[in-house]
């Protein structure tokens, strides 16, 4: 199985029935901006966690701890908030990581 961590508002394979309670503590670090970039979307902005050394901590310990008991081989990144948080979950767990832009990019190349 490969394990796909996306963004603040993504789903791990098996394991989400912790999430909304991981959103909530996050909450403190996760700025909303209403309609940006444009009406209607709220933008989650996630630079507090990243600035906060607590806030980082938590989230990464967070995820990883959803994931125990969870088979993967990689773990892809799927855009810029996966390249963020995937990195030190692979990191930790001894796992590949992948950006998919940077795969999709070299089928796109290859003629695939």
């Amino acid at each position: 199985m490969i394990l796909l961590v996306s963004d603040m508002n993504g789903r791990v394979p098996e394991k989400t029935e912790g999430w909304n309670i991981y959103m909530k503590k996050m909450e403190d670090y996760v700025r909303s901006i209403p309609d940006f970039p444009e009406p209607g979307i709220i933008f989650r902005d996630i630079t507090g966690i990243l600035r906060d050394a607590d806030g980082l901590k938590l989230s990464i310990d967070k995820i990883q701890e959803m994931l125990e008991g969870v088979e993967f081989d990689a773990v892809l990144g799927l855009e810029s908030r996966g390249f963020i948080f995937g990195m030190p979950i692979a990191y930790n767990l001894h796992k590949g990581f992948a950006d998919i832009p940077c795969i999709l990019r070299e089928l796109e190349r290859s003629g695939l």
